[in-house]
């Protein structure tokens, strides 16, 4: 039961926004070096007047201040798309600190290529505006990206299954662009006499006046009642218009943050691609504004650089504005209506266009030449300097600080990087974490070690990278179609017995190791899962010769033709150590 649902979990994941990876057996390792988990790293892009990359400066052309307080910097370098070597290179003055903790990775840049996640807002694109995204992302994939670049399509509304994944295969990636729909609904009001946008009905419920009477008038116009039967109606209304909006961007600014941390682990800078009709922050039904620093925190934590992208393009009123003259509710209203729209179309990019600069990067709004957009946005992610310092101030208090990176002198150049950060992680109410703990263990039961092992199986095979400790290979082979009543699928497994310990016993070596293995099919239902117990026995007289090679074996499946996203992990119980493909 344990495993069914954590297998669910995974679906879940898969469905909505976590993003697996696909990796060549024989891609080496990932070098690093080990820093200070106090270590603050930016990636900063530097360019001219004319948006050109400025890759000509030194170490002691930057200024970095936190809070107003100068700090110094420890690490810098300037990084190509191409960069194998390390990516943090100590200056010449300042080594590692052997007295500071050494408890995480700074990855070097990946021979593999850059990395994008193309997260496509389909609860605030319209239909009509997916049309010429699905367009100009074609050309993207197909024009711009390189061989060894990885990309992820992820939608805010899910429904992608596992094509959310991050992935060098072009089919892959063509087949979710294929399937993206947009879920913004056409029309003002739906039915509504008021004729409601969401902005103003946010006006309205924020105490606006003059937003209420037009919308009460429009009422009276559609409807036989008074004016103040109206706007108690209006009123009720716009709450519950906000009510739904703000839900709608809650789920739009999560989908941002997770898309973020799920490739937190992947080194080097990652690109994040927001595209959108546009949306709404809502203060008074949803913090909305604590979640956009919380995106901030985790881009400058992850690597991640957001750039947004307005796929509503140009936009103009027309016959169908509810805020022009036929549909003001009156020409004494018509003013009113028509700020409404001008705030309106300025409130709506407000959001999107926040996270990017915040994060390091930039907008392109209100212009009908998407690609030339992407274009730009791809370049940029090219060439940029890695600076990374230890703060002055070490007191983890989980207040929020913010990061200036400047040029000294007057060289009249435009700096990009990420804002800021909670350092030691967000402050926290003390008591109301203690009350979710408290519902969250309520009824839980203490794992057995069977569940431990599951558990610990699908947390490796559901990461964003393969977990390494253990050497796997997986391949498929599809035999064709055959009669539906036998399997026509080969899966073949293979363990580096280097990463397994064995126990002794009756003159043989052995390990009972616990397995996973999924199937996921292009709707993210999984089609196929399997725990085992591999038992694997060594004579001793064999041992030293067998343990230094692959243990193999295989199992066969019916499944119909079609994209499956497949995964396998194992687990040593003798060591807990893990490996997943």
């Amino acid at each position: 039961m344990l495993l069914k649902r954590l297998l669910l979990s995974i679906l879940l994941l898969v469905c909505c926004f976590t993003l697996s990876f696909a990796q060549n057996d024989t891609q080496d390792e990932d070098k690093t070096i080990r820093i200070d988990t106090e270590l603050i790293q930016l990636d900063v892009v530097v360019t001219d007047k004319n948006g050109q990359i400025v890759d000509k400066l030194n170490q002691e052309d930057f200024e970095i201040t936190e809070d107003g307080k100068k700090q110094s910097i420890s690490f810098f370098s300037l990084i190509h798309p191409q960069t194998t070597e390390n990516a943090l290179t100590p200056n010449s003055s300042s080594a590692i600190n052997p007295d500071k903790k050494t408890s995480i990775d700074v990855p070097l840049i990946e021979k593999s290529g850059r990395v994008f996640i193309i997260l496509v807002d389909d609860l605030h694109n319209s239909p009509i505006n997916m049309l010429n995204i699905k367009k100009q992302l074609f050309k993207l994939v197909d024009g711009e990206f390189q061989d060894g670049d990885r990309v992820a399509v992820v939608t805010s509304g899910g429904g992608l299954g596992f094509l959310q994944q991050l992935t060098d295969e072009r089919r892959v990636i063509h087949k979710a662009i294929e399937k993206l729909v947009g879920r913004l609904q056409a029309g003002v009001g739906f039915g509504d006499p008021a004729k409601l946008t969401e902005y103003q009905a946010q006006r309205i419920n924020d105490g606006d006046r003059e937003a209420l009477d037009l919308g009460a008038m429009n009422y009276v116009r559609n409807t036989p009642i008074s004016i103040d039967q109206a706007r108690t109606i209006v009123q009720s209304t716009a709450r519950q218009i906000v009510q739904t909006l703000a839900v709608r961007t809650t789920n739009t600014l999560d989908t941002i943050r997770n898309s973020i941390l799920s490739v937190k682990s992947v080194p080097g800078r990652k690109t994040l691609i927001l595209v959108t009709d546009g949306f709404l922050l809502e203060s008074k039904e949803s913090d909305h504004f604590a979640q956009m620093r919380r995106i901030v925190d985790s881009a400058t934590k992850s690597g991640v650089v957001v750039y947004s992208l307005g796929s509503a393009g140009l936009t103009t009123g027309g016959p169908n504005d509810p805020f022009s003259a036929e549909n003001s509710g009156g020409s004494d209203l018509r003013g009113v209506g028509l700020s409404l729209s001008s705030q309106e179309a300025v409130a709506l990019l407000d959001g999107m266009k926040a996270i990017a600069r915040d994060t390091g990067g930039f907008s392109v709004v209100n212009n009908n030449d998407l690609l030339k957009g992407l274009n730009n946005i791809v370049t940029e992610s090219s060439s940029y300097y890695l600076v990374a310092y230890y703060p002055e101030d070490s007191e983890k208090n989980g207040k929020f600080r913010e990061i200036k990176v400047a040029i000294k002198g007057d060289r009249k150049l435009i700096v990009k990087t990420r804002k800021g950060y909670f350092f030691g992680g967000e402050k926290v109410n003390a008591k109301e974490l203690a009350k979710k703990l408290e519902k969250a263990n309520k009824d839980k039961k203490p794992l057995d070690e069977a569940d431990m092992a599951n558990f610990e199986l699908v947390n490796s095979i559901s990461s964003v990278l393969p977990v390494k400790d253990i050497s796997l290979k997986l391949k498929s082979d599809f035999l064709g179609i055959v009669d539906d009543n036998k399997n026509n699928t080969i899966f073949s497994f293979a363990i580096d017995l280097k990463d397994i310990k064995f126990t002794q016993s009756d003159n043989k070596h052995i390990n009972k190791l616990t397995t996973l293995f999924i199937v996921i099919g292009e709707d993210g239902k999984v089609a196929h899962s399997t725990t085992s117990v591999v038992d694997v026995k060594i004579p001793d007289v064999k041992y030293e010769e067998i343990s230094k090679s692959w243990f193999f074996y295989g199992t066969t499946l019916s499944l119909k033709p079609g994209f499956y996203n497949v995964r396998f992990a194992v687990r040593d119980p003798i060591t807990s150590r893990l490996g997943s493909v």
